[in-house]
């Protein structure tokens, strides 16, 4: 008999553990993962792009500068000697662009690449990829 009461006593013990256990989980707020969408991305500059560049600029520039964008960010060899870490859509990062675009044949002005790396920048506070500042390992 006395077998049969601890039996019971787990059983429930086990079952309330369960029980706590979905209930937090359920209580949890899922976070949302933020994804970028690079067609995502260049639909939401484009319809943003003010009219002087939006003549000049094909969907297809868009996405060269934007590509050019990300290789500059995430390729530090490109950014030897400076101190401060990158910034997205930063002079550096226009002057690089329009360096590699007069490399390869196209003449973007420093206006337009200014203007899409701050729709880009636009677009990244849209989607909540923008958060607070990583800090440095020690």
């Amino acid at each position: 008999m006395t077998a049969v009461i601890v039996a019971v006593v787990f059983l429930a013990l086990l079952l309330s553990v369960g029980i706590g256990l979905l209930w937090q989980e359920r209580r949890r707020n899922p976070e949302k993962a933020v994804i970028y969408g690079e067609e995502d991305s260049i639909e939401f500059i484009t319809a943003r792009l003010s009219n002087d560049a939006g003549t000049h600029l094909k969907r297809t520039d868009v996405r060269r500068i934007l590509e050019w964008s990300v290789r500059y960010l995430q390729d530090p060899d490109l950014r030897t000697g400076l101190e401060a870490p990158p910034v997205a859509g930063g002079t550096d990062a226009a002057e690089y662009i329009q360096a590699r675009a007069l490399e390869q044949g196209h003449s973007y002005d420093g206006a337009v690449i200014m203007e899409v790396l701050g729709l880009q920048t636009e677009y990244l506070l849209a989607i909540g990829a923008v958060g607070d500042p990583v800090e440095e390992e020690e």
